[in-house]
């Protein structure tokens, strides 16, 4: 069987996730038989609307916020944008100039530094500790009354250290500033364990969440804001999301997100134990191969995403070793994905101590619920049979 025929075995669930067949199903009814608007007034309009503020309510029930506080989006990234760089809009004239990202952040934060700057605010990194979580020591002794907002991820999408976010958020709160927090990584995803966190947990003033990290589709994010946080918007238009998302709504990768939480939520806890299985056990294989030197990042997986397995390889370059797994019809990656295709140099890895050729040899492989045993012993005999032949 060739390349083209066989199953594909996907590993890089923390870019994006295999959608769920009821999400499909019932995106694929709705595109064939509604149309509609959601802002006009006709019949067709307001089913369409409807549609929409029944996702909202399923995506608030479980965050346990109020309806009126989750904006829409096209993504997590824009969500992101809107959090920071609405912020900074409305704030323009406020005394605060300083807006405060975690060093590793991912680069939908990291990207807004060129607008802010040219609205006239210091943008200032806050040093990781070596697993990229937030050195919390350094965010204290950088905060200050000029500080405005400072975001922060819930946890890292790379090696998939979790934050101590509540804490980072008291800190926050207690200068008066603004705390927005990267929760793509996490929303649907128990942390420490069965206990299912809430937006109360972490008090955040803003948070985004992307749909097609949970196995929606790909067209939707959404902003939690807190009541009485005040924005301004950054894309023009008709006035949809409270005035503060212009362009009309993806009616159907809404209601796909709804879809998908509405099922991801109700198997939280299993999703969480069967990722965690999965990971633990390909970390157990690939320790015993011999032939195969590693060096995991996250010493103590009890602070890391559930599903996350980031390690180091000697004797082969990132880059050689993802060629190598791509042909043999294995899917992962060396970091984010939406860094315009390019291998560098990991800014998370780097900024984590790793030098330019250990963060350049490192490769994350993220595990689903969807994912098998099977293909996690098919992974293990791949990665030792690439470096019988190609490790000397």
């Amino acid at each position: 069987m060739n390349q083209s025929q066989q199953k594909r075995i996907y590993l890089d669930n923390a870019a994006t996730t295999q959608p769920y067949k009821e999400v499909i199903d019932v995106i694929t009814e709705w595109e064939n038989t509604q149309y509609g608007n959601p802002m006009s007034v006709h019949a067709d309009g307001r089913t369409a609307r409807n549609q929409i503020d029944i996702a909202r309510e399923i995506i608030t029930e479980t965050l346990e916020c109020e309806f009126s506080e989750l904006v829409f989006t096209a993504s997590g990234s824009e969500a992101a944008t809107l959090a920071i760089v609405g912020s900074a809009l409305h704030h323009f004239e406020n005394k605060r100039k300083r807006i405060l990202f975690g060093s590793t952040e991912h680069e939908c934060v990291l990207s807004t530094k060129n607008i802010l700057t040219k609205l006239g605010y210091q943008i200032d990194l806050i040093p990781c500790l070596s697993n990229a979580s937030i050195n919390i020591n350094a965010l204290e002794d950088m905060m200050s009354d000029d500080v405005l907002l400072v975001s922060t991820m819930h946890a890292n999408n790379e090696t998939g250290s979790i934050n101590d976010v509540s804490k980072i958020n008291a800190i926050v709160s207690s200068y008066g500033a603004l705390h927005h927090v990267d929760a793509v990584q996490t929303y649907l995803t128990p942390i420490f364990s069965d206990y299912i966190w809430k937006v109360a947990d972490i008090n955040p003033d803003l948070m985004n969440i992307s749909s097609h990290k949970i196995h929606g589709l790909k067209g939707a994010g959404a902003l939690y804001i807190k009541r009485g946080v005040k924005l301004s918007s950054v894309i023009s238009g008709g006035g949809q999301e409270r005035n503060l998302r212009g362009g009309t709504e993806h009616t159907s990768s809404i209601i796909g997100f709804g879809k998908a939480t509405e099922i991801g939520h109700l198997h939280m806890n299993e999703n969480r134990k069967k990722k965690m299985d999965l990971r633990n056990y390909f970390l157990d294989l690939l320790r015993k191969i011999s032939n195969i030197e590693m060096i995991e990042s996250c010493s103590n997986y009890k602070n890391v995403l559930p599903g996350h397995a980031h390690v180091r390889f000697k004797n082969i370059d990132a880059e050689s070793l993802l060629i190598l797994l791509d042909r043999a019809g294995v899917s992962c990656s060396t970091g984010s994905a939406c860094s315009g295709g390019s291998i560098n140099a990991s800014h998370v890895l780097l900024s984590s101590g790793f030098t330019p050729e250990e963060a350049k040899s490192s490769i994350r492989f993220t595990f689903s619920h969807l994912n098998t045993i099977k293909e996690v012993e098919d992974t293990i005999e791949i990665l030792s049979k690439i470096f019988n032949e190609y490790i000397r």
